[in-house]
């Protein structure tokens, strides 16, 4: 019954994941058709713009998890599914303008997006409520071993209680026995902290043995082993940790992306940029450029650039992280970083070769020093060049604590590729007008 009941519910959700694309692509087809169909374009021309705007939300929408009904947030997946649909309109609009060889009206294509996005809107609500109808919440027993992890950790699943619904509690010095009687109870198991090894190491082959679920959180070696290549050594298995750098070809391509792409953003945001350092300047008559000493690959220091956000003599004290309520922030600050307006000055670090445009985010030598005191493995980060965007910034947030930042990191650094390095850059667009994305720490932290 529980069989054909999780692929009843697949097929479900797959009906809604088509309706969600004949909802956007059919009515941009059908919206063509009737407003920019002219003699001038071939028959096949219109097949060929239908395709392209086809490919460019497909493309858009999986990258930004527009189909994870059930998994996102509700507003999480009408923002993805918004942008994608404004970003493939957009470009199909600059398309059929260059076939034209002039401007095409405009006002039909922004009716075209609203009665898209309340198309969408509506099929997300049906498709929301039904997945929470045919799943409910999955009940779960929480394991406990760190305190301030745990904390930390349970304040995030509770925020999913749709999702999960946490039944029962034990500590790992309640003792084995009664940790075992506990995990029968329940189909699911989560484990937060970092524990012993020995009762992690139990709890997954327990877990393995009755068939249960298990949501842990890794550790670095743990993502270390998931990253590893599976091999064969005559009859024995064996897992093959490369440690390798790119190659010389993906370097190359790499470094030739990274001149292209901050050589054209320079260009293209010359007017924003201009606007920003007048803005800057105007407001309190100080420098409008802010430089700090960062690391990037193999721990080397550059002068990372920024617009400066803050008030002049910010860090008269020494070094600190910005908080969620800072009254260093100017009010012109508040909105380039909202913005990410205040990272453009880095396009520079990039043509320069200081910086990539992926990768994790640089560090100041102090504060790196002082994680790597509490946390070695954060000096792994620095095993490839520092990046404007990457994988912790996209997936994460400013505020998240440091030792995630790391695993995110790693799991870049891990599973380099320049396609990966694609999927981030096409992944950084959703986060830019996330304010969740760019919030300071909190007064705790």
């Amino acid at each position: 019954m529980n069989g054909f009941m999780k692929k009843f519910r697949k097929t479900v959700m797959f009906v809604f994941k088509i309706l969600l694309v004949v909802a956007a692509v059919g009515l941009y087809v059908g919206t063509f058709k009737m407003f920019y169909e002219v003699p001038r374009l071939l028959f096949k021309d219109n097949y060929v713009i239908g395709v392209i705007h086809f490919l460019v939300f497909v493309t858009l929408s999986v990258s930004y998890n527009a189909y994870a009904i059930g998994v996102l947030r509700l507003r999480e997946l009408i923002y993805s599914y918004a942008l994608a649909i404004v970003l493939a309109n957009f470009t199909g609009w600059a398309q059929l303008s260059l076939m034209l060889h002039h401007f095409i009206s405009l006002p039909p294509m922004l009716l075209l997006t609203a009665v898209q996005m309340a198309s969408g809107v509506l099929i997300y609500i049906a498709g929301n409520a039904i997945y929470f109808k045919l799943r409910p919440p999955r009940a779960a027993l929480a394991i406990l071993a760190n305190p301030e992890d745990d904390r930390r950790v349970l304040k995030k699943f509770l925020k999913e209680s749709r999702r999960y619904r946490i039944a029962a509690y034990c500590h790992e010095t309640d003792g084995w026995k009664r940790i075992a009687r506990a995990i029968d109870g329940q189909p699911l198991v989560l484990m937060f902290g970092h524990g012993s090894h020995d009762m992690r190491v139990r709890v997954i082959r327990y877990c393995y043995e009755t068939n249960k679920r298990l949501l842990m959180i890794p550790n670095v070696d743990e993502i270390f082993v998931q990253c590893a290549d599976r091999c064969q050594i005559d009859d024995i298995p064996a897992f093959l940790f490369r440690n390798r750098q790119m190659t010389s070809e993906q370097r190359i391509i790499k470094r030739l992306v990274d001149i292209v792409g901050s050589a054209a953003g320079l260009i293209v945001l010359s007017p924003v940029m201009l606007i920003t350092a007048a803005a800057i300047r105007i407001h309190d008559g100080g420098p409008v450029i802010f430089r700090q000493t960062r690391l990037t690959q193999g721990g080397r220091t550059f002068q990372l650039m920024k617009f400066r956000s803050m008030v002049v003599d910010a860090e008269k004290r020494g070094p600190e992280l910005a908080t969620s309520l800072d009254s260093r922030i100017t009010p012109v600050g508040r909105w380039i970083r909202m913005l990410r307006i205040d990272e453009l000055p880095q396009l520079f670090n990039i043509l320069k070769g200081d910086m990539s445009i992926v990768g994790p985010r640089p560090e100041r030598p102090e504060l790196t020093e002082e994680y790597c005191r509490t946390y070695p493995e954060f000096r792994y980060r620095l095993k490839v060049k520092a990046g404007l965007t990457g994988y912790a910034q996209v997936f994460g947030r400013y505020n998240t604590l440091f030792e995630d930042k790391v695993k995110l990191d790693l799991l870049y650094i891990q599973h380099f590729s320049l396609i990966f390095d694609f999927y981030i850059m096409i992944s950084t667009i959703k986060v830019l007008f996330m304010p969740s994305s760019t919030a300071g720490v909190d007064e705790e932290q």
